[in-house]
């Protein structure tokens, strides 16, 4: 099975595509899907949609897990970052249901209890993460898409 993990800012979504399970983890693909500068929001929400439909066409998805906010980041007050980002969140999650697809999307509490880890430095320190390429030189952002994507797997 092949699976996606996604995770998305307010300028950007990281991704990392991943197979097998997670006794067996194969490392296929990452990146990110930069915001068009010049678009505004709805354009940006439909040209999110369309890139993430195209990953799931181009390397054949068949689960995906979303990390979303942390829960402390709505107790300061939503800002137009925040919104931002759950307007993003939102259309994913629908894209991702329109495909028929399984999801996952929550907080890292979520997936650290489908991986087994206790803390977040269990995964963002170590010098090894279910045998992904290099990742020690993986910026927050995708070690985070990397434990949606790990914590979907069977």
């Amino acid at each position: 099975m092949r699976n996606i993990g996604l995770r998305i800012g307010t300028k950007e979504i990281y991704f990392i595509v991943l197979e097998g399970s997670k006794e067996q983890c194969t490392y296929i693909a990452s990146g990110k899907i930069n915001e068009p500068a010049a678009y505004d929001l709805p354009k940006t929400l439909s040209y999110y949609k369309q890139h993430i439909e195209s990953l799931f066409k181009e390397y054949k998805i068949d689960k995906c897990g979303i990390k979303t906010a942390e829960p402390l980041a709505t107790r300061r007050g939503v800002n137009e970052g925040a919104k931002k980002r759950l307007y993003i969140e939102g259309v994913i999650m629908e894209s991702v249901h329109s495909l028929g697809k399984p999801l996952i999307c929550g907080p890292f509490a979520t997936f650290a209890s489908l991986v087994k880890i206790k803390k977040q430095s269990d995964y963002l320190e170590t010098d090894d993460f279910y045998n992904i390429p290099e990742w020690k030189k993986k910026n927050k952002n995708l070690k985070e898409a990397t434990l949606a994507g790990v914590g979907v797997m069977d």
